[in-house]
């Protein structure tokens, strides 16, 4: 995917450009059907797809204590945004002073690059410039460009919100956002160095640092694991891993299933199919033992009913 960091970049571009517009946070649904239709408008116009996004989400500039854990790390986001075909974006650094700039200036700034901006196409939210107060019509009114905005997508009666999604990852309603997603919720981690326990007790694990987006609660999961184009079934732990007492931050433990390759440093996309049971001490090693061959039986059974 090509990137750019600001509007002005654009000209660059010697083909025409469609611009998909939003924070895209998740890439659920409602954001698909908005990248759905950005690349019919560039099928029509002979031209590229791109996304117009922000690195930070606003909030965590304006109202930093109320600003929501991500459900996608910016990588992911993008990655998932290029399997839809997007072919590049322009991701801008919010900032205070980005907070401030009036509607008019911003659309100044996309004047300046048509051509080769040919289309914008947003979902019916989507506001910009100063306190939010420039729409989709006032784009309209500068006949410059074809605009599309795009209606919510309906899940329960509800639009579908990065929002409402995340409240259901971080309640462990992993159905629910699936339902919204149209996918497992994911994400893309990177292995680090753990204390290499797993396999003195003959389950090696991937070990990630928990990161800073939303999380199903703590305990066992049955996940897909991704890695260098394959996907395999697995076993994930979040949590304390309270048998140890190691008194250590939270973290990521994956038993990736009939896998056995040199994966530190690499990147793995983790796939939440089912919780299997909540994190809990056991008395020693063994007993852990005997509990991890089990919990790898019932993630083997829940994995086979969901390919």
């Amino acid at each position: 995917m090509n990137k750019y960091t600001q509007i002005i970049d654009i000209r660059n571009e010697s083909s025409p450009v469609v611009m998909a517009v939003g924070f895209f946070d998740g890439v659920h649904l409602g954001h698909k059907k908005v990248i759905k239709n950005a690349l019919e408008l560039a099928g029509q116009h002979n031209a590229k797809t791109y996304v117009l996004t922000f690195r930070k989400h606003p909030l965590s500039i304006i109202a930093p204590e109320i600003a929501p854990p991500m459900l996608n790390s910016n990588h992911y986001k993008l990655k998932l945004l290029n399997d839809l075909g997007v072919s590049g974006c322009v991701e801008i650094d919010f900032t205070s002073e980005t907070a401030k700039i009036p509607a008019e200036e911003f659309v100044d700034k996309l004047k300046s690059v048509t051509p080769p901006l040919v289309g914008i196409v947003s979902g019916n939210n989507w506001r910009f410039g100063h306190k939010g107060q420039g729409t989709p019509k006032l784009l309209e009114k500068c006949n410059l460009w074809d605009i599309r905005n795009i209606d919510h997508t309906i899940y329960k009666d509800e639009p579908i919100s990065s929002t409402r999604i995340r409240k259901a990852v971080i309640e462990g309603n992993l159905e629910e956002a699936k339902d919204m997603l149209g996918r497992p919720f994911s994400i893309e981690e990177q292995v680090v160095t753990g204390k290499k326990l797993g396999r003195k007790i003959g389950f090696p694990t991937a070990n990630f640092k928990i990161h800073n987006g939303a999380l199903p609660p703590y305990g066992i999961y049955a996940v897909k694991a991704k890695y260098d184009g394959e996907t395999y079934n697995g076993v994930i732990n979040i949590g304390l891993r309270p048998t140890l007492e190691d008194n250590e931050p939270p973290n990521l433990e994956l038993h990736i299933l009939d896998f056995n390759k040199n994966i530190y440093g690499e990147n793995i996309e983790i796939a939440f199919i089912q919780k299997i049971r909540d994190e809990q001490k056991f008395d020693n090693l063994e007993d852990l033992k005997i509990q991890i061959a089990k919990d790898i039986d019932v993630a083997k059974a829940v994995l086979a009913d969901n390919h």
